[in-house]
């Protein structure tokens, strides 16, 4: 005879998922200074990481004095100002947006709160155990 259990629709049964948090063997971390933050043709937030640092010298100019054996280094060729390194781009959908947001807005009151860093946050638990 079925029982109760039985009869119920499928969507109606709770399951328990375990997840795993595991990095690709593409996983790396980056240093970030800052973003560039546009939507894209499909409607998707298109968010691009970057990393400054000045210019380095594409040619110098080396004069080494014999009395002293001290270099004297004379720039001649290059750019001048700042670089900034494109390192990645993601594509976000509007409710990944939000989710990070709120990601983001936890962290930084957490971060703000407390003077340990060290535990990971989420937003649906808050500060973590």
């Amino acid at each position: 005879m079925p029982t109760e259990s039985d009869t119920e629709p499928a969507m109606e049964q709770t399951k328990s998922w375990e997840v795993f948090y595991e990095p690709s063997p593409n996983y790396r971390s980056v240093h970030v200074d800052g973003i560039v933050v546009s939507p894209n043709a499909r409607g998707n937030v298109a968010v691009t990481f970057y990393s400054e640092r000045l210019t380095i010298p594409k040619r110098l100019s080396m004069k080494v004095n014999p009395d002293s054996k001290r270099i004297e280094e004379r720039f001649v060729e290059g750019k001048e100002g700042i670089v900034r390194y494109f390192d990645s781009t993601v594509y976000l959908s509007l409710e990944i947006v939000d989710e990070l947001i709120s990601w983001l807005n936890q962290a930084k009151e957490y971060l703000e709160e407390s003077d340990d860093d060290s535990q990971p946050i989420s937003p649906d638990s808050g500060k973590s155990e």
